[in-house]
């Protein structure tokens, strides 16, 4: 009896001895976890850390990179310009060129008369052209918009007067928008000083926020640049007829400037149309002054329309015709084109379908046996 309690009590014991080494080994599992959970907490600090440093490494970045482009875009404008005075055409130049080519015999201009010039003190000076920042005629009709200050900033004050300003404008005719700015002040309270509408503002966004010319102005400068192809030469001579003496530079401002407003919507334009499942792709030449040379030489326009959906075309214009004009504007172009043989239309990546109009011609050229 007394051996068998002895027994009970040894296997007793040494399941005791097993446990307690079950729980050290435990305690010490449990030890190095702790450990690892602290490394991987201080391992997450770091990269907690290291995205907060990226984060604002790529701000200061992105920062930069739009400086820069603003940068460039200066720089390109300039070059454009400066390209502009230096090959452009004499009609589209700063400085216009006399024309010395000679009149038909009995259709002599007569000679122009002496430049009007002006007296000051020490010295004469040749008399400033008339430009459109002069009075405009005053036969010209005037249409007022009043530009009125919220009732809630002019309480208890009065109407006193206006600041009036004149922008020309064009609907049938020419015509004035005179913009009438209300100016109140309080009868009672003189220290207020005198509270005026806001000026309407300039559609360029110009830094000045002034302009002599509404926007339909500028829009009839840029329909007839480009649909009725006047140059801005023969604009100025035409405004001069009715009175309103414009500066070719003034019109180039507005025509320069209204194609720079409209660039957002073109690549929009461009955007929608690459979208389009049908295009319609062709190219055509044009003639290119060689400036300096009096002769031509041949570009490009190159159009993309959509072939399905609502009508749109663009134009994009190269100096080239060659495949990789092609690959730039159609290169990511996963759609069908239906385009005519031209060879650099070949290797494009996208479906395409042949223009039934060429066929048409050729058979039309065969019938004939040519």
């Amino acid at each position: 009896m007394v051996t068998a309690n002895a027994a009970t009590l040894a296997d007793a014991l040494a399941a005791i001895r097993e446990l307690k080494t079950l729980v050290q080994k435990q305690a010490e599992e449990i030890a190095d976890l702790k450990k690892e959970l602290a490394a991987a907490k201080a391992e997450i600090t770091t990269l907690k850390a290291e995205n907060a440093a990226l984060k604002k490494e790529n701000a200061v970045l992105k920062s930069e990179n739009s400086a820069l482009k603003d940068h460039i875009t200066k720089i390109e404008y300039e070059n454009a310009w400066l390209k502009r005075q230096l090959f452009g055409s004499k009609s589209e130049r700063f400085l216009p060129e006399t024309d010395k080519s000679g009149m038909l015999p009995g259709f002599e201009e007569e000679p122009e008369p002496p430049p009007e010039t002006q007296t000051i003190a020490g010295h004469t000076r040749k008399a400033r052209e008339k430009n459109g920042w002069e009075q405009i005629p005053e036969n010209i009709p005037r249409e007022d918009r009043i530009i009125d200050v919220p009732e809630e900033k002019r309480q208890g004050m009065k109407l006193i007067g206006y600041d009036d300003s004149e922008r020309l404008a064009i609907r049938s005719g020419l015509y004035v928008i005179r913009f009438r700015r209300a100016k109140y002040a309080d009868p009672e309270d003189a220290l207020k000083g005198v509270l005026t509408a806001p000026a309407p503002g300039d559609y360029f966004n110009s830094p000045s926020g002034k302009t002599k010319y509404d926007v339909s102005i500028a829009a009839k400068v840029i329909a007839d640049k480009t649909e009725n192809a006047i140059p801005l030469e023969r604009q100025a001579k035409m405004f001069a007829t009715e009175g309103v003496f414009i500066a070719p530079s003034t019109l180039e401002y507005l025509f320069k400037n209204g194609a720079t407003s409209l660039t957002i919507l073109y690549s929009r334009m461009i955007e929608l149309i690459m979208q389009c499942e049908i295009l319609h792709v062709d190219e055509t030449f044009i003639k290119l002054i060689i400036p300096g040379s009096g002769k031509c030489k041949k570009s490009y326009l190159w159009c993309r329309m959509t072939g399905v959906g609502p009508p749109m075309l663009a134009f994009h214009f190269s100096p080239s015709r060659s495949q990789d004009v092609a690959e730039f504007l159609l290169g990511d172009y996963f759609g069908t084109i239906i385009r005519d043989s031209y060879a650099g239309y070949h290797d494009l990546s996208c479906e395409a379908a042949c223009c039934w109009a060429h066929f048409r011609r050729n058979g039309k050229l065969a019938e004939m046996g040519s």
